[in-house]
């Protein structure tokens, strides 16, 4: 199941600027369409596939199966659970492919 992460500003034509892992914590900035900055924060971070920066359309959470939620899991535990604290929260581009992934337990978005 996915649902869309909303911001007050909105996702829709921004552009990643760039992340930074600080211990289990990502930080991904992103400019707004309007040119203000959001920041989203994923806590307790086990995993990041990177598809290149730039334009996206949205924000997401996945709660069900990706691949690389499927990977990440299989490597830290040894019996996947069925139960478990992370999601798939992806920043998508244009066509709705994920741009940037992030296996979180979850996120927090601010406007600076």
């Amino acid at each position: 199941m996915t649902k869309e992460i909303q911001s007050d500003i909105g996702f829709a034509d921004g552009e990643i600027q760039n992340y930074l892992r600080d211990d289990s914590n990502v930080t991904v900035n992103v400019k707004a369409w309007n040119g203000e900055t959001v920041q989203v924060i994923c806590r307790d971070t086990i995993g990041i596939e990177d598809h290149g920066l730039g334009e996206i359309s949205a924000l997401t959470r996945d709660v069900g199966s990706t691949p690389l939620l499927d990977r990440v899991l299989a490597y830290f535990y040894e019996v996947t659970p069925q139960e478990h604290p992370y999601s798939s929260y992806q920043f998508q581009d244009l066509d709705g492919d994920p741009r940037l992934e992030i296996i979180a337990q979850s996120v927090e978005v601010r406007q600076l």
